[in-house]
């Protein structure tokens, strides 16, 4: 690792507003060793940041608003280093097949949402005026808070004949994001409902690992039953229900060398009774069978 360091041109990390200060100066001290140069801050490699300062700045629990800005990258001795770049041209605009009027209606979203982060509109917080406000968000931009409203919203991102029979170019730029991990258990199931064919269930095999002698201890205060019931975020749940031709997204890089990182997106092919097959869909492995 040393030695692919030492030979690396570049190195790009993104949403890098949201790092500690300190993870940033720590790498700095690292190839400063490596490459045994003590002459610049990060040892003379090149760095590309990529973020939004108006975005999530680093998270400190219970940490104030000097406390977070304190942690900002901004703040280090490295930040005199860097020379900022303001990227001007929103990508989704110019997507190929737009109509014109899907074109406007894009533009009128992206004023709005500029407004929103440089602060131009909403009404001030009356208990803290200065760095809260209240914003009006259009009926057009929401879907109506109604007993279908989440089903319109799945119907229109994933119509029901794309998921009878998906295609990379159908699924790979599709996509819904959620806040919190119970919307998305929600949507994935209905998903899977919507999707024709029969259910393949998998349970999870759960079993607390004995510490030395304490076997019978550790069955006796963490029963499998009660293991079951655990379902933390970045973890299975205990009943995975799945279906041939769903669309699935990888939450963690397994093999990156192979395309199998964070955020790669697949239809699963096949359901076996011990591993999954599945096909990428996007990325440089377009097309490729994955068995996990």
């Amino acid at each position: 690792m040393a030695k692919l360091i030492e030979s690396t041109d570049l190195i790009v990390w993104d949403e890098a507003p949201m790092n500690d200060k300190r993870c940033f100066e720590a790498l700095g001290r690292i190839l400063r060793d490596i490459i045994d140069n003590n002459d610049t801050p990060v040892g003379g490699k090149s760095f590309i940041l990529g973020g939004d300062f108006k975005q999530t700045l680093p998270v400190k629990k219970n940490g104030s608003k000097a406390n977070i800005l304190a942690t900002s990258i901004t703040t280090s001795y490295l930040w005199r280093g860097f020379k900022v770049f303001v990227l001007t041209q929103n990508i989704r605009l110019l997507h190929l097949g737009l109509s014109t009027s899907e074109k406007a209606r894009n533009e009128e979203f992206l004023r709005w949402l500029l407004s929103v982060r440089n602060g131009h509109i909403g009404t001030p917080n009356s208990e803290d005026p200065h760095n809260k406000r209240w914003v009006c968000i259009s009926d057009s931009y929401c879907i109506p808070n109604d007993e279908n409203g989440l089903q319109n919203l799945i119907s229109f991102i994933y119509p029901r004949e794309s998921l009878q029979n998906p295609t990379a170019v159908e699924l790979q730029q599709k996509a819904i994001v959620f806040p919190k991990n119970d919307a998305a258990d929600t949507i994935n199931k209905i998903i899977v409902d919507m999707v024709n064919g029969p259910v393949t269930t998998y349970n999870s095999y759960d079993s607390a690992t004995p510490h030395g002698n304490d076997g019978g201890e550790a069955e006796m205060l963490y029963l499998t039953e009660y293991l079951n019931t655990l379902n933390y975020p970045g973890l299975l749940p205990h009943i995975l229900d799945l279906k041939v031709g769903i669309p699935a997204i990888l939450l963690r890089n397994i093999n990156v060398a192979s395309g199998l990182c964070n955020g790669t997106r697949m239809i699963i092919t096949q359901l076996l009774s011990n591993s999954v097959e599945t096909e990428i869909i996007t990325g440089m492995r377009i097309g490729e069978k994955v068995f996990f």
